[in-house]
Formats: C-alpha cells, sequence, structure tokens
C-alpha cells in the first residue's frame, strides 16, 4: 500500500517535472524568436537611418555647391 502511494507519487513528480522543462524549453524558443525579430527590425532601422544620413549629405553637400 505505502509503494504504491509512493510510487503514484514519484509519477505525479516526473510529469510535473517533464511539464515544467516543457514549458521552460518553449520559454526560451520564444524568447530566442522574440529576439531575432527585434534584432531584424533594429538592423532595418539602422539601414534606413544611415540611407537618411547619406541623403542628408548629399543635399547640404549640393547645397554648399550651388552658394560657393
Amino acid at each position: 500500500m505505502i509503494l504504491e502511494e509512493l510510487k503514484k507519487e514519484e509519477c505525479k513528480r516526473n510529469r510535473e517535472s517533464h511539464l515544467y522543462d516543457y514549458i521552460n524549453k518553449w520559454k526560451t524558443e520564444e524568447n530566442s524568436l522574440r529576439k531575432t525579430e527585434a534584432t531584424e527590425k533594429i538592423s532595418e532601422t539602422n539601414k534606413r537611418t544611415v540611407e537618411s544620413i547619406k541623403i542628408w549629405i548629399f543635399i547640404i553637400e549640393r547645397m554648399n555647391t550651388n552658394i560657393e
């Protein structure tokens, strides 16, 4: 009787442990995906910013050339 109860309790702990492992793995994968998406967005924003700066530099240089 006691042995059966101990086995049941051990099975319950094992199921809980597997569930926690699964949840932690899912959270890790989800966070990794979010980081990848965030990195891609930052990279795209940086590219647009650099392009904008290049355009402004070009405009300013043209204006300076016309003034001289």
